[in-house]
């Protein structure tokens, strides 16, 4: 064994957070909505499966420095909150607890148990706050009502009811004083309306599924030529329409002709660009993308055995950018990197710098990306940033968030963007990471032209900025398909050694001890013991510990391999999330946030 031990070790790397009791399960996003004057805070966490939602919001809590006063009440066993951050509600008003934006009638915190990407929010209301009677209608194209539509507040994953074949729905709602907006959805269809609660009095919203996205598709198919280019932008313009054009099964020959147009306009080096001209990275990542979500493959437009991914990569540059003119920008790099993403990735790496870390090092102080480093921020360019990060995983938090904010500030007093291409690509940023882009779409809705085709000059449709439209009011972001590969692309062979680094730091209250690792997924007579260190003894509480274990992967085929830790003073094990390794993985990452 020692001689198979100087074998090429591969590093994998996973990283536990371990909390009281905790085994990993579901998401629980926590909103502390504070009075006017005070800034919200809103938090997902990562909570067990039995956890109840007081874990969540104690979780949420500690993580934002939020100082919860609480009073226990036995029986009938439950808390009651006095302040939160210092913040008391007035003498005829209380804490109230909303799950998924609806006034809990039954449950408190300690009692009630979150579905995975449940909300639970806390916002103070009045003695007086009762259930608000909602009537929606939901109409089709010719004005009949639409039946068994499914109906949602704002971004909450619970349906609060279904249409009836009148398309009517009638019922009582918790909701507290506020805009909110419902969204009906039905065959893969929605359309949304905000309203506001004013008062408690029964309110009635109207929807319709109307002929918008419908009569914008056939401004495109109306406006094909002969050769096969959809309006006037030949191949810039016919990647979108078949963007555009993939979401139905329709139009099918519409469809080739374009992707003939563009085919036609590939090079011998594979990449593509605008007739006449030499190839170039932004052609080639919108064609790329646009075949590929009609069904294509990356090798149905090879040359030989060179395909248009060879050609982007060949083409970044030493800031792990990309660009047309050897220097790069945010509007290159974003569409290279999300045509990228489209057959897998993961995102190269130049001088150990990826596409999204020249992105980074160009975003500005107000959350957006300007086209080249030190210029003002566009809302396009912004909105494409956005789509890449969310395309490629990129946490919200932070840069992301900053730039999603860039966009909501940019609204105008109406809540809309500048023109319909802005608005159809900062619809699609916002619901990139599951924001709310109705208010976005409304405005979008009302530009669209006599025609029925849109143009960000208010009076001339055009192709790119139609085909952008359908995307938008479809409810989907680029790049429509992203196919998440792990592992840098080499190969994991058999009797390879594989390392798994083991970062355990113990976030709870109490001390964890005899602290046991194990791998499960694999036999275990792979992990080599005698160079692992499987025993930590005790880890205090705020302390980490480091551990290594070796397996020698002694089989081909695909495991599912998760970590175990178990220790005396944790309820239950601490497991990792389930990660596929086969052939083809040698980067690991499992982040695990425990309460």
């Amino acid at each position: 064994m020692e001689a198979n031990f100087l074998k090429k070790v591969i590093v994998l790397v996973l990283c536990f957070a371990m909390f009281f009791g905790a085994v990993q399960a579901k998401d629980v996003t926590v909103i502390f909505n504070f009075p006017e004057g005070t800034t919200d805070i809103v938090d997902t966490v990562s909570v067990n499966e039995d956890a109840n939602a007081f874990t969540a919001v104690a979780l949420a809590a500690q993580n934002n420095g939020v100082e919860l006063d609480l009073s226990y009440y036995d029986p009938p066993g439950g808390f009651f909150v006095n302040s939160i951050d210092g913040v008391a509600p007035g003498t005829s008003e209380y804490w109230g607890l909303f799950i998924n934006y609806l006034f809990s009638m039954t449950d408190g915190m300690s009692t009630y148990i979150p579905e995975d990407n449940d909300i639970v929010e806390f916002a103070i209301v009045g003695f007086d706050f009762s259930q608000l009677e909602l009537t929606v209608e939901v109409l089709g194209e010719a004005g009949t009502g639409v039946n068994n539509a499914e109906l949602f507040i704002n971004n909450s994953p619970v349906q609060i009811g279904i249409t009836d074949n009148e398309g009517l729905f009638t019922g009582d709602v918790g909701l507290k004083k506020g805009s909110y907006t419902i969204t009906a959805r039905k065959d893969g269809e929605k359309v949304s309306k905000s309203f506001i609660v004013t008062d408690y009095e029964p309110q009635s919203v109207s929807l319709a599924f109307n002929s918008i996205v419908a009569n914008a598709v056939q401004w495109l198919v109306s406006n094909q030529g002969s050769n096969g280019e959809i309006g006037s932008h030949a191949v810039w313009g016919n990647s979108f329409t078949l963007m555009a054009l993939s979401l139905s099964e329709e139009n099918e020959g519409t469809k080739q002709s374009a992707m003939d147009y563009l085919l036609a306009n590939q090079k011998e080096d594979t990449g593509f660009s605008y007739p006449g001209f030499d190839s170039d990275i932004l052609h080639t990542a919108l064609s790329t993308i646009a075949l590929l979500v009609n069904g294509q493959t990356i090798e149905d437009f090879a040359k030989g055995s060179v395909t248009s991914i060879d050609y982007l990569l060949d083409g970044q540059e030493d800031d792990g950018g990309f660009s047309g003119w050897n220097t790069s920008d945010s509007d290159t790099t974003s569409w290279a990197s999300l045509a990228l993403l489209s057959v897998g990735g993961p995102l190269p790496t130049k001088n150990g710098l990826s596409p999204t870390d020249f992105l980074l090092s160009v975003q500005n102080e107000d959350g957006g990306f300007p086209y080249g480093a030190g210029q003002d921020s566009g809302l396009d360019y912004t909105a494409e940033a956005i789509m890449t990060f969310a395309a490629a995983s990129y946490p919200k938090e932070g840069s992301a968030d900053d730039a999603l904010s860039f966009i909501v500030n940019e609204k105008d007093n109406a809540g809309c963007l500048s023109n319909a291409y802005t608005t159809a690509l900062g619809a699609m940023a916002l619901e990139a990471y599951g924001g709310d882009s109705a208010e976005l779409l409304e405005c979008l809705e009302q530009m669209q032209l006599p025609d029925n085709g849109f143009g960000r000059d208010g009076e001339n449709s055009n192709a790119v900025d139609t085909a952008l439209a359908v995307i938008a009011l479809s409810g989907k972001t680029l790049p429509l398909i992203v196919v998440e590969q792990g592992g840098d692309g080499d190969a994991i062979q058999v009797e390879s050694i594989v390392q798994f680094n083991v970062s355990i730091t113990n976030n709870g209250k109490v001390p964890a001890n005899d602290v046991h690792i194990s791998l499960e997924g694999i036999p275990q007579d792979w992990i080599l013991v005698g160079q692992s260190n499987l025993e930590l003894g005790e880890i205090r509480s705020g302390q980490t510990k480091e551990a290594e274990i070796f397996v020698e992967m002694n089989g081909a085929g695909v495991y599912s391999i998760k970590a175990i830790v178990s220790a005396v003073g944790v309820l239950g094990d601490v497991y990792s999330n389930t990660l596929s390794l086969d052939i083809a993985s040698a980067d690991l990452s499992v982040n695990i946030e425990r309460d």
